[in-house]
């Protein structure tokens, strides 16, 4: 399947990328300015608050105040705070944009403290070094929580559509079942005018058979004929009223059809594996399609790049996060690569419906030279609740 690790914005690797540069900016920093061996020292603690501003956003927060604490008190100059101060902002960011609410304000608070920390206590600072640094990491904070609200307007908008969605192949459904019933009603007046000349033939050709075979033989040849177009009307009655949905409007995706999509699976020869936990019948509409599209890809993956090998699917629901771990193994030795067929948009489009979650979607190949997308999907900013 190749070697490529799929994932749009996976926020783990960009964090380790940040730290890294931050360090790199940190030593750059130290070797460019008068800057003495334990400033040197306790500059490359500034990468740590980045690795930890997304699952520790308030630990971080107050290491970086320490951090900046303890570089002022071995004598730091306002020409050697930039990397310290863009920290800051980088923190700030990440408050706003993941804090629930207004929970972020503790934060915030304390990285304005840290700037005036920074730029006030320093050497040679300027009036304006108390006000100018705080400004623009309250300017960082508002930004991401701006940002964290479109991000939710979109997934309400994406939910609501998704009902829209059901509540029209319902609507048209409900008008199918409204047309069968008008048509059977129909056949059924056909059907019954059709037996009733069936049985005048037959009780006319019955006594007349020995008198006048002729005519008897012509009744016989019209009760056939009528038989067999009653037959045919009969045939379409029972298809009327016993069918199922035109296949041409597919049912809404949810995690409920998902045995059938197992099924078809197997039908193509996936030997697949589900396991859940947790409950999974409850989820918003939106997630729920976004869920079993991502399924539905990763095994169309499978058994486009590996054939028919071994699938696990893994689905668990804990609180407001549905994990979703779909594993292959590798290709068979059966298996030609030749005959691998090129894939299209489906990982990206994966990747997109995680994102809309605030999921972290990583594919890729495994150890045992198998493949595994991996993603986890949170709802709990995607509920309709009230803007304060």
């Amino acid at each position: 399947m190749g070697s490529l690790r799929t994932r749009l914005v996976d926020g783990r690797t960009i964090d380790a990328l940040l730290a890294a540069a931050v360090l790199a900016a940190a030593v750059v920093e130290r070797l460019t300015t008068d800057s003495n061996t334990a400033q040197f020292l306790i500059a490359l603690l500034l990468p740590l608050p980045i690795l930890a501003r997304r699952t520790a956003t308030v630990l971080a927060c107050v290491g970086l105040l320490v951090v900046v604490t303890a570089l002022v008190a071995a004598g730091l100059s306002t020409h050697g705070a930039s990397t310290a101060w863009m920290v800051a902002l980088l923190l700030a960011y990440a408050s706003g944009r993941h804090a629930r609410r207004w929970q972020g304000l503790p934060e915030l608070a304390v990285l304005v403290v840290a700037d005036e920390v920074l730029w006030g206590a320093a050497q040679d600072s300027v009036a304006s070094d108390l006000f100018f640094p705080a400004v623009f990491t309250v300017c960082a904070w508002a930004v991401a929580r701006w940002v964290r609200y479109d991000v939710r307007i979109a997934a309400q908008v994406h939910e609501e559509s998704a009902r829209i969605l059901e509540r029209a192949e319902r609507d048209r459904e409900a008008a199918r079942a409204g047309e069968r019933r008008r048509i059977a009603r129909e056949m059924h007046d056909v059907i019954a005018h059709s037996v009733s000349v069936m049985v005048v033939q037959a009780g006319g050709a019955r006594r007349i058979l020995t008198t006048d075979p002729a005519r008897a033989a012509e009744a016989a040849g019209l009760i056939e004929a009528t038989g067999r177009e009653a037959l045919e009307e009969l045939r379409t009655l029972l298809g009327v009223i016993g069918a199922e949905p035109d296949s041409g409007v597919a049912p809404a995706p949810s995690l409920a059809r998902l045995a059938g999509l197992v099924e078809r699976g197997h039908d193509a020869g996936l030997e697949i594996e589900v396991s859940t936990a947790g409950d999974l019948t409850t989820l918003p509409a939106g997630l729920d399609v976004a869920a079993y599209r991502i399924v539905q890809e990763a095994l169309t993956n499978a058994l486009r790049h590996a054939g028919a090998v071994a699938v696990c699917v893994d689905l668990r629901r804990d609180g407001d996060t549905l994990s979703i771990d779909v594993v292959n193994a590798p290709p068979g030795p059966d298996h030609d690569p030749k005959l691998t067929r090129p894939g299209g948009h489906g990982m990206m489009g994966m990747a997109e419906r995680a994102t809309l979650y605030r999921g972290d979607l990583v594919a890729g190949p495994t150890a045992d030279g198998g493949f595994s997308v991996r993603t986890r999907l949170t709802f709990e900013d995607h509920r309709m609740e009230t803007a304060s």
